[in-house]
């Protein structure tokens, strides 16, 4: 199989943008020409970039949902906060457990940044995500002059791996709003049982 320019096994390092073997036909096998077959990619990939988009804000609306109902309930709720004695350790764990989903909520709305390695090698694999945009040692300038000349599959490849990027950072997001629903579950029907046991005594 001939090289396509593409990443060497599961190296990163080995990948660079514009340095992508441009000899390889792209139309495909399927009778359409390069400039149908192009399209018909970028077109794709912007759709799913846009529903990954999507996803997203829905993910951090989950967790802003959240976060508001848990102080709702701390402060509204049956089992106040400026209520709780010291020795009360039933209403504690509640708070305690409250404030675990908040933080949890919290910490899957927390925008991902990438760290000082990552940022400095991002612009060597896409030139699509706003990280790339800003990595060190990318000016403006060197992004213009790198659209100027982009070839179909430069950008094709920029767009497909930050898709990728952000399927993962979507991927945490709904990991740690599941732990959160789940600790906040439990910690509502641990306030029912704290209601329901008061009212017996």
């Amino acid at each position: 199989m001939p090289d396509d320019g593409g990443p060497k096994g599961s190296d990163p390092n080995a990948f660079d943008i514009e340095a992508i073997d441009l000899e390889g036909h792209i139309e495909g096998a399927e009778g359409l020409d390069v400039n149908h077959a192009s399209r018909l990619r970028l077109h794709f990939l912007t759709a799913q970039h846009a529903s990954l988009v999507t996803q997203i804000q829905f993910a951090d609306a989950k967790a802003a949902a959240l976060m508001t109902l848990m102080g709702l309930v701390a402060l509204n709720g049956p089992v106040k906060v400026g209520e709780t004695t010291p020795d009360d350790y039933f209403a504690i764990s509640i708070f305690v457990l409250m404030m675990a989903a908040i933080a949890m909520a919290i910490t899957s709305i927390i925008p991902r940044y990438p760290d000082k390695e990552l940022n400095e090698k991002i612009k060597r694999v896409e030139r699509f995500s706003w990280p790339s945009l800003v990595a060190r040692g990318y000016a403006p300038l060197d992004h213009a002059k790198f659209m100027r000349k982009a070839e179909a599959s430069q950008l094709i490849m920029s767009l497909a791996q930050t898709n990728s990027n952000m399927a993962r950072v979507l991927h945490k997001k709904f990991r740690g709003l599941r732990v959160a629903f789940l600790v906040a579950a439990l910690d509502l029907a641990l306030i029912v049982l704290y209601v329901l046991s008061n009212r017996q005594e």
